[in-house]
C-alpha cells in the first residue's frame, strides 16, 4: 500500500532533525554525518519510488476498472 511506502519515507527523514537540530545546524561537513545522511536519504527515496510505483498500480487499476 501506498501509505506504509510513505510513512517509511517519514519514518527515515524525521531521524535528520536530531543529527541537524535547529538552528544550530548540526555538522554535515563530518565524514560520519554525511555517511549516515546520505544512507538515509538513499533509504527515503528508495520508499519514495516504492510509493509512487504504488500509486501508479492504483491509478491503472481505476483507469482500467
Amino acid at each position: 500500500m501506498a501509505a506504509d511506502h510513505y510513512q517509511a519515507v517519514f519514518d527515515a527523514l524525521a531521524e535528520l532533525p536530531q543529527l541537524y537540530p535547529f538552528p544550530q545546524g548540526g555538522n554535515p561537513n563530518v565524514p560520519a554525518n554525511a555517511d549516515y545522511s546520505i544512507a538515509v536519504l538513499q533509504r527515503a527515496k528508495a520508499a519514495e519510488e516504492r510509493g509512487v510505483e504504488a500509486l501508479e498500480r492504483m491509478l491503472g487499476v481505476l483507469l482500467d476498472g
